[in-house]
């Protein structure tokens, strides 16, 4: 499932997008702002439009990125902390 931290918008109000699992949630304290896992604290997209833009290319690629396959697993919250949907992995 995909989440807008509507608690941290950007300067310009655009909510940062995290991808989130039931099996390997990602949490926050709301109140003093850390987070459960220092990694989550970089988001996965900075914007709904960058989501978007990823998700639409994923969708139409003839080489779909790597992370596709693991779309709706608990496998890709342990590869968003990574990092692979900042460095655009496509193996």
């Amino acid at each position: 499932m995909w989440c807008f931290d509507v608690a941290q918008p950007s300067a310009d109000g655009e909510y940062p997008v995290y991808y989130h699992h039931r099996d390997e949630p990602r949490a926050r304290c709301l109140s003093a702002g850390t987070w459960d896992e220092q990694a989550d604290a970089v988001t996965d997209f900075p914007s709904f439009a960058a989501w978007f833009e990823a998700m639409a290319a994923a969708f139409v690629s003839p080489r779909p990125p790597a992370w596709f396959d693991e779309m709706g697993t608990p496998v890709l919250v342990r590869l968003a902390r990574d990092g692979v949907f900042r460095t655009g992995d496509r193996d």
